[in-house]
């Protein structure tokens, strides 16, 4: 996932990435979005059901950018918004977890409730449900029409 977000976030070879910590200090941005999303769990083909795994990728990524920020908030003021509270902290930046795809949620119906919930104790913000792609989750205005080519 590293060497895709290089790809992804760095505008040359340069190593600098466009969006960093320093750079949302100077713009006096006081709340960021931690957008998680695993993709290597969305399945690959339309109309094929999420995997059940999904959800534990997601929580792993979620504890990796918990842990990835805990090591830079030892230089940097910043803290990961979980409560409604977290959002009045006078210093730093806060970030809040969001989720893009449904399909983090798994197959099972019976799970999503318990899912949602760990998320919202987790702070997470939103989920979209449906994105880009029809994933089994909820339908959607697909990006790349079905009856194409």
């Amino acid at each position: 996932m590293g060497f895709v977000a290089l790809l992804a976030n760095n505008p040359g070879w340069s190593g600098r990435w466009r969006v960093n910590l320093a750079g949302l200090q100077r713009g006096g941005v006081r709340i960021a979005c931690s957008v998680l999303l695993w993709p290597t769990a969305e399945p690959c083909w339309p109309n094929t059901p999420p995997d059940s795994a999904a959800f534990d990728d997601l929580k792993k990524q979620l504890k990796y950018v918990e842990d990835d920020l805990a090591n830079k908030a030892k230089s940097t003021p910043l803290h990961v918004v979980k409560t409604r509270a977290d959002l009045t902290v006078k210093c730093g930046i806060g970030f809040v977890h969001c989720v893009e795809r449904g399909f983090h949620l798994g197959p099972d119906p019976g799970d999503v409730d318990k899912q949602v919930r760990w998320l919202s104790e987790e702070g997470v913000a939103y989920i979209t449900l449906a994105h880009l792609l029809f994933r089994c989750v909820a339908t959607n205005a697909p990006a790349i029409p079905p009856d194409v080519g």
